[in-house]
């Protein structure tokens, strides 16, 4: 699975509104509230998300820092009983969490893809007949060299991570 995002279109305040009081943590409203995650609160969040995810029953590990962006944590969860419910509890954990903080951060961060995914991904776009300037260090970098072509540039970032970091949790979220 494959997740892609696009900037931020709407004001970090009015996110922290979006999230219901129920599902709100503190961590979320904090940081919408002030228009910035810091990495301790970003840090944070993904603990909650995973501790949520633990207490629901589930198996989930925080695994590093994305070779992708450099910045989002993935994290590793391993789906077990009803599909139903599994999905809605890891949604009602990522909205409670890390849903509406992750995009602000990484879009509010400079993403740089680690060395040698970056030099994968160009050797693949170079063989799928897109010309790169080789000093692309990230997707929004990337997209840009292929005039906005979105479709080469995912293929060769995931079949790159992929290949390079197997033990990557999927969905490989690519920002851009």
């Amino acid at each position: 699975m494959l997740l892609i995002t696009a900037g931020c279109v709407t004001a970090c305040a009015s996110a922290a509104e979006e999230v219901t009081p129920e599902a709100r943590s503190d961590t979320v409203v904090r940081a919408l509230r002030d228009a910035v995650v810091t990495p301790n609160e970003y840090r944070s969040a993904v603990r909650q998300f995973v501790s949520c995810l633990h207490r629901a029953g589930y198996t989930a590990e925080a695994r590093g820092v994305s070779p992708v962006d450099g910045l989002s944590r993935p994290v590793d969860i391993t789906p077990s009983g009803d599909p139903d419910v599994y999905n809605a509890e890891v949604q009602k954990c990522n909205v409670a969490s890390i849903a509406h903080l992750e995009p602000v951060y990484v879009e509010n961060n400079i993403q740089v893809m680690a060395p040698p995914l970056r030099e994968h991904v160009r050797k693949c776009l170079s063989r799928a007949g897109v010309r790169t300037t080789g000093s692309e260090t990230n997707a929004p970098e990337f997209f840009a060299s292929a005039d906005g072509d979105k479709g080469p540039v995912v293929t060769c970032i995931t079949k790159s991570a992929h290949r390079l970091y197997p033990s990557l949790p999927l969905p490989i979220t690519i920002r851009g």
